[in-house]
């Protein structure tokens, strides 16, 4: 399954466990931090609607096509890990099959239509938090001059 992008803030997400979110007195930043936080849900729930709704195209049409790959893996100077990724080969496809079999077709569309609506969620997270970042800068007079 497909995932949100990281979007927890621990400090926030204590405050609102611990009923607390009422210690922000600014009105930008209340209101930047309720409609990142109502995105995030929004987001968040209809990604668990849309992993429900997802066809499962290998498990159907894996007799279509076959996907070799292999895990790869980073390390840093120390050799400590610090990521792990598919690298995909070449894909083996039976066009022809794929182009007859109307089953597949609805089933790649579906998914397709799925993905590109998972996707407009996650944008609509990312440009909450930049909001909520562009407000914190504006109350904290930070210009990010200094940042690498």
């Amino acid at each position: 399954p497909t995932t949100n992008p990281t979007d927890d803030l621990p400090l926030v997400m204590e405050l609102l466990s611990s009923g607390r979110l009422t210690i922000f007195t600014n009105k930008s930043l209340e209101k930047a931090l309720a409609d990142f936080l109502v995105t995030r849900a929004r987001a968040r729930d209809a990604m668990t609607g849309i992993e429900s709704r997802l066809p499962d195209l290998d498990g159907k049409h894996g007799e279509l096509y076959e996907i070799r790959g292999a895990i790869s893996t980073s390390l840093s100077d120390d050799d400590t890990l610090t990521d792990e990724f598919f690298v995909s080969a070449p894909v083996s496809c039976d066009e022809e099959r794929m182009r007859a079999h109307k089953v597949f077709l609805n089933d790649l569309a579906n998914f397709e239509f799925e993905y590109q609506f998972y996707n407009r969620g996650n944008q609509k997270v990312s440009a909450a938090l930049a909001e909520l970042h562009n407000v914190l800068d504006e109350i904290l007079g930070d210009d990010h001059q200094g940042d690498e």
